[in-house]
């Protein structure tokens, strides 16, 4: 992710964050203890929306390649993106 901001040369957003293999953190308080050294160095700047209740995470897919990959499914499934693709295909 580093590589990817320092290449984009700007701030990226997100609507959660959560540390590697676990939840989605419930709320700024909890992103704020996960992430205390990002944010004490600067790193990330932590905005409070509220939070958004329960709903699923966003589904991933990573397209930096010829040919995409979901990286995690979330609320769109596999089988909606594939649906979906066929419409946009050429």
């Amino acid at each position: 992710m580093a590589r990817l901001i320092a290449g984009l040369g700007e701030p990226v957003t997100s609507t959660s964050a959560n540390l590697p293999g676990q939840a989605p953190a419930p709320g700024a308080a909890a992103i704020e203890r996960d992430f205390a050294p990002a944010i004490a160095d600067g790193r990330l700047l932590v905005l409070d929306g509220g939070v958004l209740g329960n709903s699923p995470p966003s589904t991933v897919v990573d397209c930096s390649r010829p040919r995409p990959r979901l990286v995690r499914e979330g609320a769109i499934t596999l089988a909606e993106l594939r649906r979906a693709v066929g419409h946009l295909a050429p």
